[in-house]
């Protein structure tokens, strides 16, 4: 049956969180072992040896530590450290690609004559952190295949080298220049690509410049008046704030373009996080930069320079001390530093007299003190040069007191995410769904959009080219690593308390209740508003609903699967576990989507009993929505937790009703052999342990399944007499619903009396029996079946009962306008109407239908609907914009389907409205053909009423008639 999970099992987790538990995330293993150590060693005074390996030792880890790692262990001639644990690091491949550099550096210059050198291997990927083991010598606090993949890879390296495995180099690649190198491999099948370290580069390349700038034309403009501004010596100091990925670079990239284009000057300083060793501190490398040279050698030489260039004496010497602190005199303290800050400015404003200069500073929330000082004597110099200051900063600088333009940019719209993705990824409508899923997930911001499709190439779900790439695979849901790195860092700084709720309220989803956040921790409601508060000033989670419960929901899907992620499995087991139990509890009776919410943590608890029964109320409720992929992933869910069941028997009539859900969904999917599939399932179940109820039911099934697939002869054969079903024992809603398909096939054969006499019947034997039961079906047939005879009264010419029943089925399935029901209502009318030259009445029903197809997973119906609309629209020419439209309704089609007969049905119509006799001709030759091959004689009743009903199709077209009541 599966564990038992009791309130308080959690223990410590839910009152103090997961700081003191294991967790898992993404960060970078740097293995570092000195060559030939035991040469090394053997061949001295082992108080030498003891000394010089200390020296080593003593080297790995102070740029371990400069770099922000965490030395896990020292071993006798080497170190295994970490960088992004136990605290998150955004670009912890970076760091580790810094440290290494700067170990081989200085053991290479230090110890190249004594013969000694080092081997460094750098791996990143997920790894399980257990910040316990810590300082401990019994086991290392990270495990993983990283931590075997960076050894491996530290064996292979040259003697002062550094290799890096093809994960690092995919995070770091902006940062560092590297050749190919071998695979690494750790067993015979799992190898992974490699490259050796040769440099660093000085600053970031951007490898997003190309993207377009979806979304952002009204800033750009803006920018692009403010460099106007600089012919006429206005410059000023404007800022771009935004969170982390919403294109600030990308804005300012094109900004830069801009600038050049115009003949002014471009000085692009970038603040670092971290700097590689031997790299010149920010302001000296601004300061060379904007003299457009190396600096000379000296502390004097460049004070004279400075000087020359218009820098005041007592500025260039603060600068020049500031280049040169090993030859600075001794005075110093804040006084020098604005003087120095000062002499930048002051240069700037003297190079821009010459040439108006933009100086772009970018990632300005990097700054420190000195970086803050420059900033800060810029604002006394830009309003009055042709000098324009343009910085970006995640944090809005709320340090920089100067008079500034600030620009917000917040997430793009949907439209411009579309737009973005549609560059990416090309304009295949079979992508259509798999952008809407990555617009839902990155809430907006470019950079988890472009990483999501980056990602999904790589792991094979996206193939193609750029620009013009299809679906291969499935979208898993995974948070790309350098998504991660960002999204975790921001997670681990939060305050300890607040980080905890996070991690427990990604456990119950996107959108959590209060009330059962506040079970799960085992607090009450007001112990936890201080940090649901705190989460919201943060920008973690925003409030979504107030009453009639309090809701809050993470701001968006990336945040709440790295969150999610870095609990180990099994802490998710054992939370999941425990929701079970609460959501049970009478308390949360009330809860939305509790059944659907019971089911999937059940799945994830391995609570297989009670992930069978939820899911397959869930798949019920969803299915009634017509949220038919949803109800799909919920009723397989549920077949596989009942095979897992330890007395599977006991549960044969819920595997059954699973079997025909699945098939009842899978029709509704128009994946017909699956359908078959799980109905012959269901009718082997029911046979051998002898359930005549479900027996039935299968048999409903089968005729619904026969109408869409079979010859409508063939499904006759095996349809029960009116006679035998009057007469058998069935309950009345059993036999109602088989009288109703009875209706509807020989509606489709082209028998309209017969069909009105089967619906009559229906309705008399639903009201012979109050006790309704449980439908078997996909819908509530009532409605569809008044539709049905509809249509046997249009085919006998009476338009005036054609309508009072299409308003009647209107009626009947106006309370769910969500429903399978009601889709097939709108769409079937809508024909009727389309037949009697109702025309907009039947296109406000199909554009209603569509609407709501916009909104669920119905695929029954959705090409039914766009062919009708297509065939609506064509009336009034057959334009380019048509064609496209029919042509993708043939690609989404099912060719084994009624929709090839609708497909016919329309390619003729279309053919005939642009007047080609002979095509026409051929057109309908094939349509009789077809129709008449599975029994759909309906449809050439259709066809002879639009030929009969007029001379020309200019005739029809113009005939507008509504049938009064």
């Amino acid at each position: 049956m599966g564990p038992e999970f009791r309130t308080g099992a959690m223990g410590g987790y839910a009152v103090a969180g997961p700081a003191a538990r294991p967790d898992r995330r993404v960060a970078t293993v740097l293995f570092c072992d000195i060559v030939g150590s035991t040469r090394f060693v053997a061949a001295e005074d082992p108080e030498d040896a003891s000394e010089r390996l200390a020296g080593l030792l003593e080297v790995m880890g102070r740029h371990v530590l400069r770099f922000g790692g965490t030395l896990c262990q020292t071993l006798g001639d080497g170190v295994l450290a970490v960088f992004g644990a136990p605290n998150a690091l955004e670009d912890h491949a970076v760091r580790a690609c810094f440290a290494g550099d700067a170990i081989v550096q200085e053991v290479a210059r230090r110890y190249q004559d004594q013969g000694a050198a080092v081997r460094v291997g750098i791996a990143a990927g997920e790894i399980l952190w257990d910040n316990a083991a810590l300082g401990g010598q019994h086991r290392a606090p990270a495990i993983g295949r990283p931590v075997h993949l960076a050894a491996k890879a530290q064996q292979q390296a040259r003697p002062n080298s550094v290799r890096l495995s093809d994960a690092v180099y995919a995070l770091a690649g902006d940062w560092v220049e590297v050749r190919a190198a071998g695979p690494v491999e750790l067993t015979p099948t799992d190898r992974a690509a490699s490259f050796e370290l040769v440099g660093l580069r000085r600053r970031r390349i951007r490898l997003g410049e190309a993207l377009p700038l979806a979304g952002r034309e009204d800033t750009l403009a803006a920018l692009s008046a403010a460099l106007d501004g600089l012919a006429t010596g206005r410059g000023g100091l404007h800022l771009l704030v935004g969170d982390a990925g919403m294109g600030k670079s990308r804005l300012g990239a094109e900004v830069s373009r801009l600038a050049q284009a115009r003949g002014m000057r471009v000085v692009d300083w970038m603040v670092p996080a971290v700097r590689a060793l031997g790299a010149p501190e920010p302001v000296v490398e601004l300061l060379s930069d904007l003299l457009r040279t190396d600096l000379p050698p000296t502390r004097n030489a460049l004070a004279a320079l400075l000087e020359g260039d218009g820098v005041p004496g007592p500025q260039a010497r603060a600068l020049a001390d500031m280049a040169y602190p090993d030859q600075a005199s001794r005075q110093g303290g804040e006084g020098r530093l604005r003087l120095a800050a000062d002499g930048v400015a002051t240069l700037a404003r003297q190079v821009a007299a010459t040439q108006p200069l933009l100086l772009l500073v970018e990632d300005l929330h990097w700054a420190g003190t000195d970086v803050q000082a420059v900033m800060a004597a810029f604002s006394g110099v830009a309003a009055g040069d042709p000098l324009l200051v343009l910085a970006t900063s995640r944090d809005g600088a709320p340090w920089l007191t100067a008079a500034r333009q600030d620009h917000r940019l917040t997430a793009l719209s949907r439209d411009s995410a579309h737009d973005l993705l549609d560059w990416l990824l090309g304009h295949d409508p079979e992508l259509l769904e798999l952008k809407r899923a990555l617009v839902d997930r990155a809430q907006g911001n470019p950079f988890f959009l472009v990483e999501s499709v980056r990602s999904l190439r790589e792991d094979g779900t996206l193939v193609g080219m750029p620009g013009a790439l299809r679906q291969a695979a499935p979208l898993v849901a995974r948070v790309p690593e350098t998504v991660q790195g960002l999204l975790a860092s921001r997670i681990d700084s939060l305050p300890l308390g607040q980080k905890s709720l996070l991690m427990v309220a990604a456990v119950i989803g996107p959108t959590f209740d209060v009330e059962l956040l506040a079970a799960l921790r085992e607090r009450s409601r007001a112990d936890i508003t201080e940090d649901l508060a705190g989460l919201c000033r943060s920008g973690f989670i925003e409030e979504t609903r107030l009453l009639p419960r309090l809701e809050f929901s993470f701001v968006h899907a990336l945040l709440h699967e790295s969150a999610y992620s870095g609990l180990t499995k099994k802490d998710r087991k054992l939370l999941h576990g425990l929701l079970v139990n609460f959501l049970k509890d009478s308390k949360f009776e009330q809860l939305p989507g509790r059944n659907p919410a019971i089911a999937r943590h059940a799945f994830q608890a391995e609570l297989w009993e009670t992930g069978a029964e939820f899911g397959y109320l869930a798949a019920i409720e969803h299915l009634a929505s017509s949220l038919v992929i949803e109800a799909s992933r919920l009723a397989s869910n549920a077949r596989n937790a009942v095979t897992r069941v330890i007395r599977w028997e006991e549960h044969i009539s819920l595997s059954i009703d699973i079997e025909m859900l699945l098939a009842r969904i899978y029709l509704a999917l128009m994946q017909k052999d699956c359908a078959f599939a799980a109905l012959d399932n269901a009718i082997a179940l029911a046979e051998k342990y002898e359930d005549e109820k479900r027996r039935i039911a299968a048999l409903k099934m089968k005729l619904s399944m026969g109408m869409l697939f079979m010859n409508l002869h063939d499904v006759m054969d095996f349809t029960p007499s009116d006679k035998s079903i009057l007469e058998s024992g069935m309950t009345a809603r059993s036999a109602f619903e088989i009288l109703a398909f009875k209706t509807m096939i020989h509606t489709a054969l082209g028998q309209p009396e017969t069909g009105l006499n089967c619906g009559r019947l229906a309705f008399d034997c639903l009201g012979r029996d109050t006790d309704k039961g449980q439908t078997d079906m996909v819908m509530d047939v009532k409605g569809p079946l008044l539709v049905q005879m509809a249509k046997c009264h249009e085919m006998l010419g009476d338009d005036v009962q054609a309508t009072k029943f299409i308003e009647m089925a209107l009626m009947a399935t106006e309370t769910n306008r969500f429903s399978p029901e009601r889709i097939v209502v709108l769409v079937e009318a809508g024909e009727v109407l389309f037949l009697q030259k109702n025309f907009d009445f039947a296109k406000s029903l199909v554009s209603e239908a569509l609407h709501v197809l916009s909104k669920v997973q119905f695929a029954l119906y959705h090409v039914y609907a766009e062919l009708l609309c297509v065939m609506l629209d064509a009336r009034f020419g057959v334009t380019e914009e048509i064609k496209q439209r029919y042509l993708s309704c043939r690609r989404k089609s099912g060719n084994e389907s009624t929709t090839s007969l609708w497909l016919k049905y329309c390619d003729w119509w279309l053919t005939r409205l642009v007047f080609d006799p002979h095509a026409t001709k051929e057109k309908r030759k094939d349509l009789v053909a077809a129709a008449e091959s599975r029994g759909y004689l309906r449809m050439l009743h259709a066809v002879r009423r639009i030929e009969s009903s007029s001379v020309n199709v200019e005739h029809f077209l113009s005939a507008k008639v509504t049938p009064q009541s």
